[in-house]
Parts: structure tokens; C-alpha cells; sequence
């Protein structure tokens, strides 16, 4: 069921009236059971290798068939029996996977074991007899195959998932207890089907439970999302799910006769859409046996086993987009104090440094080979992402720059020309919250994510304190109804309170550097009672809302 992509899937929005997801074609007959090459009998599994060959685990035919890209019958292979090659009558061939050698692997569940094949139908191996014991299967009902050959398997009777190498052996498990706690699997119908996110963590469809749980590699919980029922967030006997590289879940929601588009953003899950509705027509699904199955081809469509009317349906897929490396950020920023009314001085230009002063939160380095007319100071700009701004926290860094913040509030490289650019890692989309920082202001992000218009990422945060996360507690309101960073905090621990004022004391009256003035709020090159009375304290109490931890 499961394909490894090697191409990056960016779920964008499709206009359907249906849903996200237009559908284009169909292979079987809809509604018609048949034993015929090409038609189908309660199919049940679907598995694509990088070449676009699809396989179709045909359950109640006790069958394999092998289609091409085009949906055009190759071959099929599978009987009923116990036999090498041979399927459980009527519960059988139930899921699909494909290892890293092309091979293909089939969950037999009647008959508690995984076989083998080449991708052509010859057999080569199998593995599991019936029991709960360690290595054993009882009614074992999906399958997928991670980056590394490791096979892991939805052991459903047994409330478990078991992980085996290529040859058969057992290697680990998670789950075994029925329950509805974290890690445990709903009795005798939790674990029916599984897969990878991008970091190799494993998604498990939790049927009895109606939901999908998440846990590393290894099988420590991390997280879960769903509920019984037919809202947005809900399910009702799920029963398949594909991830997309960028961590994007879609779960074939069986008795909601649905699709239901779920996004993991450093584990903060969310639904996005759904798409399909109840019935026989093109995007419907069997009301209480329809969507049980789903994986993308190597173009970006999605296939979709749509069960009780024998048939699998073909939607377009969203388009195929890579993830930036670099993102250029046109962002204009003021400083209280610095901000005249018109612009903002530069009356230390002639101190500023050639190294940028900024390591904290995995920023290090930078520096510039001179510093450009009309530079105000440094700055640090940094780009998160995530679900929404209150989990954009510092574990949601994607990037970072320091740059020179202009006269005119615009943020430019260390040439003092060219908008600011900001390599990124990590990231899985192109939409970025934006952070802030100066070294003696409390730092500010971007209340929403922004995406690329033009060439860059622009942002203004002066003129609309609706454009800074948590607006004007995260502001100074400034001459001419603009907003700036809050001045006063001398040692940028995100507060400004008494130990600003303790340092303050310290540097009052004393001869302006770059390093031994951070107590010079206003940036006019002295420190003096003006940072204390017009900054320190009237901002004193005041804290950083950019997410922390």
C-alpha cells in the first residue's frame, strides 16, 4: 500500500466540487465483482513501485493483479489455498508493500503470514505462523516497508505492530495491550494499516479507536489525532493511509466514505480537507465498504481502492513542488527610540561591528567586509515553521540571516542593498512565520505564515500592528501611527525588567562602544538618564511573545 516517492508532494488546493482531488478515471467495473483480468472482488490493497506499476491486492479473488501506469492489465497471480503463492479464501491477499529490491510483498491474512514475490508473480519466501508469540501473527492486516528494508506489521488481532528484517526474523514490537491509552490498540480491530512520515517515524491507522497514532522508528509513542464520528476531525472505521513526504497524512476514512487530509508540523496535527461523499459515481465511495486503501504515483496522482463497489479510482494529485533551499526576505522593521518620526538615525553607524553580534537558538557566524551608509545596526532574521504561531517555537526554526537594518526600516544584506537572504533546512513547505530580533528590543514575528509574492517574502511590520503576532503587546506604538520593537532590553533575555535597569546603572554616563552601551535604547551613542526615563521604564514589565519553547 505503501509507495516511497522520490519527489516531494506540496498539497495545494484543487477546485472539485467534490473536494480537493478531481477525479480522472477508474480501473474495474463499478459495482460489478468478477474474477475477469482487470475487474475485481472486495479489493483491499494497493502498493505503486517508482516506475508507476500498480498492484492490487484483489482479497476476495484470492489474487495479485499488476497494472501498468496507464491502468492497462499486466498480470495476476494467486489462488485459494494455504500453498506457497496461494491466498486464505476470501481473507487473504489484504495489503501490499514494495521493498527497496523491487519485491513485492502480500499480507495473507487468513492465513497469519507475509509472502513474497518478484514483481512479476513468481514466489519466493514467506513468513508467520498463527499466535501471539514474539515473532507470531494473528490476522495481521497491513504492511509497509521502510527506507531501510525494515518490515513492519499491522498484527491486528494482536493488538501490535511487529518489525522484521528482509529475511523473516523478528526484530522488535510496540503496542500488544488492547485499550484505548496511548500506544495500545483498540481490541481485536486497532492496527489495520501503517506508514512512514518523512523522518522515519511510523503513522498507524488505530481502527476500533478511530484514530491514527505516531511513534518513532523504534515504537515510542509520539502523538495522536481522530475521534469517533463524521466532523472534520473525525472517523469512522478508518482503514488506510499514505503519508507524502513533507508529512502530509491522508487516511482512508471507510465508513465516513471519505478522504480526510491531515498535516504533521513538528507534531502538531491538524485536518485540512476532505474530499469524497457516499455512493457510485465518479469521487463517491461504497457507503460502509468503500475507501479502504489509497497511495500517489510517481506523477502526484492519488489511487484510491474504493472496495464494496470493486473498483480503484484515479484522482489528479496536487502538484509536484520541491521545497526552497534559500528564501529572500523583504522585511521593514522600526526601532522605538531610533525612529525619528521620519526615519531611523544612524548615529552610531560608525561603531557598528563587522562581525554580527547574534548566537543564540543555532545562529552563528556572519559578518560583513564593510558597513554601508545609512546602516542603523544589525539584525537577526529568522524564518519558522509550523501549524500556527503559537506552536512557531525555536524547535520550528528553518533558517536564519543577520543583515543590516536600514534608515528607512528595510532589512538588506551586509552590502546594504540586496534584500536578505536565508538558507533554509528542514523545512517541508514554502510558508514561513517571521522573526525579528535586535539586541537591545524585544524581538517580534510575523502573525501569520507568509508565502513568496514576486521574488521575496515581504513583510512590513510598521504599518498595521495586526502584521506582528499578538499586535500591540508585542509593540510600541510610535509618531505618525507606526509601530516599532519595544526599546529596553539591555541583555536580550526577551524581558525588560529590573536587570535592565542594574545594567543601565552600570554603563550610565560611561564612554559609547558598540558592546559596552547595550544600555543605549535610543541608539544615539549615549547612555543616559533618556534610555532609562523614556524606554527602560515605561517598558519595564514587558515581555518577548514570539514563541519560546
Amino acid at each position: 500500500m505503501k509507495l516511497y516517492l522520490l519527489i516531494y508532494l506540496l498539497l495545494q488546493s484543487i477546485c472539485y466540487s467534490y473536494g480537493q482531488y478531481t477525479y480522472i478515471t477508474q480501473i474495474g467495473t463499478t459495482t460489478v465483482s468478477s474474477s475477469s483480468n482487470g475487474e475485481f472482488e472486495q479489493p483491499n490493497g494497493i502498493a505503486i513501485d517508482t516506475e508507476g506499476n500498480i498492484y492490487i491486492a484483489d482479497r476476495n479473488n484470492e489474487r495479485v493483479q499488476k497494472f501498468d501506469v496507464s491502468g492497462s492489465f499486466v498480470t495476476q497471480w494467486g489462488s485459494s489455498g494455504s500453498g506457497d503463492g496461494q491466498f486464505a479464501a476470501n481473507n487473504g491477499a489484504v495489503d501490499i508493500a514494495i521493498d527497496s529490491n523491487g519485491d513485492i510483498w502480500v499480507v495473507d491474512r487468513g492465513n497469519h503470514r507475509i509472502q513474497r514475490f518478484s514483481n512479476s508473480g513468481a514466489f519466493e519466501f514467506k513468513f508467520g505462523v498463527n499466535g501471539s508469540g514474539t515473532g507470531q501473527l494473528n490476522q495481521p492486516t497491513g504492511i509497509a516497508i521502510n527506507s531501510g528494508d525494515t518490515i513492519y506489521i499491522a498484527d491486528r488481532l494482536n493488538e501490535r505492530v511487529q518489525a522484521f528484517n528482509l529475511s523473516g526474523t523478528f526484530l522488535f514490537q510496540f503496542g500488544g495491550t488492547a485499550g484505548s491509552g496511548d500506544g495500545e490498540f483498540a481490541s481485536n480491530n486497532g492496527p489495520v494499516d501503517l506508514d512512514f512520515d518523512d523522518a522515519g517515524n511510523v503513522v498507524v491507522v488505530d481502527r476500533g479507536n478511530a484514530r491514527v497514532q505516531k511513534f518513532t522508528n523504534k515504537g515510542v509513542f509520539m502523538g495522536k489525532f481522530g475521534s469517533s464520528g463524521s466532523g472534520a476531525s473525525n472517523f469512522n472505521q478508518p482503514n488506510g493511509i499514505t503519508v507524502a513526504p513533507d508529512g502530509t497524512i491522508l487516511i482512508a476514512d471507510r465508513n465516513n466514505a471519505r478522504i480526510s487530509i491531515w498535516t504533521d508540523i513538528n507534531g502538531v496535527f491538524a485536518n485540512s480537507s476532505t474530499f469524497g461523499t457516499s455512493g457510485t459515481g465518479d469521487a463517491q465511495f461504497n457507503a460502509t465498504s468503500g475507501a479502504v486503501a489509497l497511495a500517489f504515483d510517481p506523477a502526484g496522482d492519488l489511487w484510491v481502492i474504493d472496495r464494496g463497489n470493486h473498483r480503484i479510482q484515479k484522482f489528479d494529485g496536487p502538484a509536484l513542488v520541491t521545497a526552497p533551499t534559500s528564501a529572500t526576505v523583504a522585511a521593514t522593521v522600526f526601532l522605538e527610540g531610533a525612529y525619528n518620526g521620519t526615519n531611523l538615525n544612524t548615529t552610531i553607524t560608525s561603531s557598528i561591528p563587522l562581525s554580527q553580534p547574534y548566537s543564540f537558538n543555532g545562529h552563528s557566524g556572519g559578518s560583513a567586509s564593510g558597513i554601508p551608509s545609512g546602516a542603523v545596526d544589525w539584525v537577526l532574521v529568522e524564518l519558522r515553521e509550523a501549524a500556527s504561531a503559537a506552536t512557531a517555537n525555536n524547535g520550528a526554526k528553518v533558517g536564519s540571516a543577520a543583515g543590516f537594518l536600514m534608515s528607512d526600516g528595510r532589512i538588506k544584506a551586509t552590502n546594504g542593498t540586496d534584500d536578505l537572504s536565508v538558507f533554509l533546512s528542514g523545512n517541508s513547505g514554502a510558508e514561513f512565520f517571521v522573526v525579528i530580533y535586535h539586541r537591545n528590543h524585544l524581538p517580534i514575528m510575523s502573525a501569520n505564515a507568509i508565502s513568496e509574492s514576486g521574488s521575496a517574502y515581504t513583510i512590513d511590520f510598521t504599518t498595521s500592528s495586526s502584521n506582528t503576532y499578538q499586535g500591540m503587546s508585542a509593540l510600541s506604538s510610535l509618531a505618525g501611527s507606526k509601530f516599532g520593537m519595544v526599546a529596553g532590553d539591555q541583555n536580550s533575555d526577551g524581558q525588560v525588567n529590573s536587570t535592565d535597569l542594574t545594567n543601565w546603572r552600570v554603563q550610565n554616563g560611561g564612554a559609547f562602544n558598540y558592546t559596552g552601551s547595550s544600555a543605549d535604547f535610543n541608539l544615539d551613542g549615549q547612555v543616559n538618564a533618556v534610555d532609562r526615563n523614556d524606554y527602560q521604564q515605561p517598558n519595564s514589565g514587558k515581555s518577548r511573545q514570539v514563541p519560546f519553547n
